[in-house]
């Protein structure tokens, strides 16, 4: 009985290591997209940024937030 314990522990371990994986490597993807996003805004000229909606200063703040900032203050 102490075998099977100890094996299911085990598997289980390792499904939720590669679960973890997974989860960091989508959250390493959505940040490299978050950061591609934010360098094609921040090449939008002022009259593209005003049929969005927002402003240049907007832009610039959105552009300086660190990669792993993944909230957006942009919604309204």
């Amino acid at each position: 009985m102490f075998a099977s314990i100890h094996t299911a522990q085990l598997t289980t371990h390792r499904v939720q290591s590669a679960g973890l994986v997974e989860r960091a490597f989508a959250a390493v993807s959505a940040m490299l997209v978050l950061r591609q996003q934010r360098a094609a805004l921040a090449r939008l000229d002022d009259a593209m940024l005003y049929d969005v909606g927002l402003s240049r200063a907007e832009v610039l703040a959105e552009c300086a937030r660190p990669m792993w900032d993944t909230s957006t203050g942009l919604h309204r």
